[in-house]
């Protein structure tokens, strides 16, 4: 059985890395220049934010550098800014409408952006998961089903913020059935993952902690592209006063994007000597007038190449992901403690450990 596990949190690791934010706070000037400032003192350094900074409903989408001043008439990374600091494609400023202007309307992408803004800015939030898996590797099937909890606390602090997931999965390969408990979690810069025992943590910094803990919950988009870039389809349902998107994403894209999100933590796929590819992710979302989210669901599937790292030629491991999240409370009704962070082996330590010999 051992030997499913290092692909398991792999395939766990890179799910997680698929999400962007934008708080609130106000507009700053000095002689140097303006900067973003949020509630608790802090601000965006070296990143693009889509701010609404006079309230009209409508947000702009700026870059900050490494100082926090915004960027202004100059492109970065070949996006270009205007000289009051927004996005532009080809002249046009860029911008997204507020849920208050979307909702009653028929544009489904324009209701999914809107939701996803509006939902950015939950620092904290207690939400049910449901996962169900099917896989395949070696002649062998897995099947498994797994219900948990997530918690988030404090997301708005890069100090404070705190990550936990507990999961109960249970698992069938070849007619035998086993119970495995899972724990994630996030602290000090660091992103820690116990399967069943098998304890492993990775360094990890604010901002990809951030997305790993919400991953799911948002629609995975670069702050820096126009989310059509990413969905390829979507649609709606209204039901009385609830609303349903649904969509499909580009899964080479999200894929750029976990990649960009692991080399972060300087263990990116390829160092992992791994290729993963989607080839299809659907998804739906589903909210109340008033833009609270309700539920999410996402169907994903995934082939992941590990021939670099067993040594065998075309050793490949097919998985199909289900996904959905129901939020049970935000605010100060969302209370966690954290498990004990002794005993955890770090990630490029683990990853050197032999497969074949995994029985």
């Amino acid at each position: 059985m051992r030997k499913w596990g290092k692909y398991l949190i792999a395939a766990a690791v890179c799910s997680a890395a698929l999400s962007v934010t934008a708080y609130a706070g106000s507009w700053k000037q000095d002689a140097v220049g303006y900067w973003w400032q949020e509630d608790d003192g802090s601000y965006p350094v070296s990143q693009w934010k889509w701010l609404d900074g006079n309230g009209d409903g409508i947000s702009e989408c700026y870059y900050f550098n490494g100082s926090g001043y915004m960027a202004a008439n100059t492109s970065i990374d070949g996006y270009q800014v205007n000289a009051l600091g927004g996005w532009i494609v080809n002249g046009e400023v860029q911008t997204r409408k507020s849920w208050e202007l979307v909702r009653d309307g028929d544009n489904a992408l324009e209701i999914l952006t809107a939701l996803e803004q509006k939902n950015e800015n939950l620092s904290d939030a207690d939400m049910d998961l449901l996962m169900n898996m099917n896989a395949a590797y070696a002649g062998e099937s897995l099947i498994s089903h797994s219900t948990g909890n997530i918690k988030i606390k404090d997301a708005l602090s890069p100090e404070a913020m705190q990550f936990l997931m507990n999961m109960r999965m249970e698992m069938e390969v070849s007619g035998q059935t086993t119970v495995t408990d899972t724990t994630a979690f996030y602290k000090d810069g660091w992103y820690y993952y116990d399967m069943g025992g098998q304890k492993i943590r990775m360094p990890l910094d604010y901002s990809a902690a951030l997305q790993s803990a919400q991953s799911g919950m948002q629609m995975n988009g670069l702050s820096s592209e126009d989310p059509a870039s990413y969905i390829t389809s979507a649609s709606l349902a209204r039901d009385g006063d609830t609303v349903t998107v649904y969509y499909t994403m580009d899964g080479s894209k999200l894929m750029d994007e976990a990649n960009r999100v692991m080399a972060e933590t300087g263990l990116g796929l390829e160092n992992m000597g791994m290729e993963i590819r989607i080839s299809n992710c659907k998804a739906e979302i589903t909210a109340d007038h008033d833009g609270n989210i309700l539920r999410q669901r996402m169907l994903m599937n995934m082939e992941m190449d590990m021939s670099a790292l067993t040594g065998n030629a075309g050793d490949t491991f097919d998985l199909e992901y289900y996904m959905e999240y129901k939020l049970n409370d935000t605010g100060d009704g969302v209370k966690l403690t954290l498990p004990s962070m002794e005993g955890y082996t770090d990630y490029a330590d683990y990853l050197k450990q032999p497969v074949g010999g995994e029985s």
